[in-house]
């Protein structure tokens, strides 16, 4: 393992795939996998999947095609709650594509990228070319999978109840700099209506933080 401090090339024998961690202060924690896509005899399995689907109903072999090419293919995917609403979403998506033409990589991006897949699913292939052509869509399917994405935020423990109440009882300096900063806060124009403190343990000091 190597943790490189200056700009370096990517390693000839190794994948282009990276994890990038983001760890929040408060405890929520984020993991990326990035990789890259390739084609031909290097493409990810997952792809190759997705080739030998589309090519088994018919649609383009993908492998022929180059990224110079002007015709280049682009991948729809549809999805609703129902089939019979994924059937109008799959209608409503051709017909536009035959009004804006110039769009087709734009709305495979957005199909692809930016819409929340839902349990009826299907998809297309589709080139510049073959839009004078209704679309060929694959058969619809219902996804049965159970389980869905949770985000969970610990907090890692750092706060609990009341521990400024509890800082206040017994940390004359902590005590001491809540009280400069309500009187620096008093000075503002206009004051703010909140306070740093609560009202409980007056023999302590006439407004305690509430926590």
């Amino acid at each position: 393992m190597k943790v490189p401090v200056e700009l370096t090339s990517w390693p000839t024998d190794r994948a282009e795939r990276v994890g990038v961690n983001s760890f929040g202060i408060g405890g929520a924690n984020a993991h990326v996998s990035l990789g890259e896509l390739l084609f031909g005899d290097h493409t990810d399995a997952y792809f190759k999947v997705l080739l030998e689907s589309a090519r088994s109903e018919g649609f383009f072999d993908l492998r022929s095609q180059t990224d110079t090419s002007d015709d280049l293919p682009y991948l729809l995917n549809f999805s609703a709650h129902t089939a019979d609403a994924l059937k109008s979403v799959v209608q409503s998506h051709e017909e536009y594509l035959k009004a804006h033409p110039e769009s087709l990589h734009d709305l495979s991006y957005t199909l692809n990228v930016r819409r929340e897949p839902l349990p009826y699913r299907a998809y297309s292939v589709v080139s510049k070319s073959s839009m004078v052509q209704p679309l060929k869509v694959s058969t619809f399917e219902r996804n049965t999978g159970q389980y869905q994405l949770v985000y969970v935020f610990t907090g890692q423990g750092a706060q609990w109840a009341r521990m400024g109440a509890s800082l206040l009882e017994g940390n004359p300096v902590f005590r001491k700099t809540i009280q400069d900063l309500e009187v620096e806060l008093s000075k503002l124009e206009p004051a703010p209506s909140w306070s740093l403190t609560g009202k409980s343990n007056s023999h302590l000091y006439p407004k305690l933080l509430r926590c």
